[in-house]
């Protein structure tokens, strides 16, 4: 009897400690498991590269990453000009811009744009547009001046190879437009009367000028092309400024120099007239002064250009401060860059606006 008694009092507290864990487990469940993380609400698209050249023949590769930083490509849809494409890849057979994007798991990417230009000019073996400088000695008060005037206007009309620049005097009565360091380049070239007009600084533009207005604009003073290219950038006020020029090279020189004109159009004075044109009479009243010269960097003789940039082939800029002068319309401002030999002859002329990039002009 007291074995069986032995026997089940451990049972008996066994199935007590059973019963109370059990208990325990079932007033306090297992936590829930976490909620899943947030979707991705954002694509981003990137391209190879985003410009070309149409005669590079580029292709284009676009990738799509999650907000994750997982390249989704494969499985997303692309569009260039709202057109879809049959692969993350393109090829542009036409100049212009295009617009791309992506659409993955009903999100739409950024928009990206890709720009093909037209294929780049080689100039490598191109030389310069080549044009011909007139110097025309004038005052307000010179009653035969007009003929020049006359002529220039009758040249340019003609060919736009032809520069001009009007160096006033006041040997004839006071003239608003003096340049007072025309002494220099009229005791160079043998000026003793006026109207004088020199062509390159070499000849002399025969008598009368507005009849035989032709002569600067054909050969052998105007050439078929030049070996120096002319670029000219200003940055100029109504009284000063500065004007950097580059300078090209396809033959070596030496013993360069430049000149930098500043010149107002459209200047309104009396002039002297003894001739027929523009109405004739005695006094042209408001008469338009144009090409006036107003400043140059340095004197009229020129400034040297070092021979090592001079060179076949080379390319040199140069930076010049212009002098305090007088013009009464920025808007009618312009740049006179001319290259002169070494016996003082110009060899090429290039004129632009002013506060406008005007670059090297090639012929093919």
């Amino acid at each position: 009897m007291n074995s069986i008694i032995k026997f089940i009092m451990p049972l008996v507290l066994i199935l007590g400690l059973s019963i109370s864990c059990s208990s325990s487990d079932d007033s306090n469940p297992a936590p829930p498991p976490p909620p899943p993380g947030p979707a991705t609400s954002s694509i981003k698209l990137t391209a190879s590269q985003t410009s070309s050249t149409l005669i590079e023949n580029v292709t284009y590769v676009f990738t799509v990453l999650d907000e994750k930083g997982t390249n989704v490509s494969e499985s997303a849809d692309f569009e260039v000009n709202d057109i879809t494409i049959p692969t993350n890849q393109f090829t542009p057979d036409a100049v212009g811009e295009y617009k791309v994007i992506a659409k993955w798991n009903g999100l739409t990417s950024n928009s990206l744009s890709i720009v093909v230009t037209v294929d780049p000019v080689d100039n490598t073996n191109k030389f310069f547009a080549h044009k011909v400088l007139v110097e025309d000695f004038t005052g307000a008060g010179c009653g035969w001046c007009p003929r020049v005037s006359k002529a220039i206007e009758l040249a340019e009309a003609a060919s736009d190879k032809m520069i001009a620049v009007a160096i006033h005097n006041p040997v004839f009565g006071p003239d608003p437009f003096t340049f007072a360091g025309r002494a220099v380049l009229e005791n160079k070239l043998g000026v003793r009367g006026y109207p004088t007009a020199y062509i390159n600084r070499s000849t002399l533009w025969s008598p009368p000028e507005n009849t035989n207005y032709q002569i600067p604009i054909n050969a052998p003073h105007l050439k078929e092309s030049s070996p120096i290219g002319i670029k000219i950038e200003s940055n100029l006020t109504a009284t000063s400024g500065t004007v950097d020029i580059s300078l090209s090279f396809k033959e070596s020189f030496q013993n360069l120099k430049y000149v930098v004109f500043i010149v107002e159009d459209g200047l309104k004075y009396k002039q002297t007239n003894y001739t027929n044109l523009y109405g004739g009479g005695g006094t042209l009243p408001n008469f338009i002064h144009n090409n006036t010269l107003r400043a140059t960097f340095g004197n009229l003789l020129g400034t040297s250009i070092d021979n090592a940039s001079s060179a076949k082939d080379s390319k040199v800029t140069i930076n010049t401060s212009i002098p305090t002068f007088k013009s009464e319309d920025i808007t009618k401002l312009k740049v006179v860059v001319a290259i002169l030999d070494d016996k003082g002859v110009v060899l090429n002329v290039q004129r632009a606006a002013a506060n406008h990039t005007l670059d090297f002009e090639y012929v093919n």
